[in-house]
């Protein structure tokens, strides 16, 4: 049986599914905290969740990182809050951390 790495230092995002998540369910992404990766349950929600006004009840973070061929996997409105995220903490110089 293969070890999960213990991550030095987490990633600002995951993708991470709701337990609702289907075969056919597109990934969602979130703002990793503190706790870091969240691979067993208890993630927090997703960036669309609060613009769509829908509950999160719970969810897992997907060992996948985001890169721009992933970022096809995830739904609409999470790609497009992360790419402004993103950008924006680029444009003022801080780390988004």
């Amino acid at each position: 049986m293969r070890r999960a790495k213990k991550m030095e230092h987490p990633p600002e995002y995951a993708f991470c599914e709701p337990v609702t998540a289907s075969s056919h369910s597109r990934w969602h992404i979130r703002k990793v905290g503190p706790e870091g990766l969240k691979l067993g349950g208890g993630a927090s929600a997703p960036l669309c969740f609060p613009e769509r006004g829908w509950d999160w009840i719970n969810g897992w973070d997907l060992e996948v990182a985001i890169t721009e061929q992933h970022l096809g996997c995830a739904c609409q409105m999470c790609r497009k809050l992360y790419e402004e995220q993103k950008n924006a903490s680029e444009g003022d110089g801080s780390t988004g951390g």
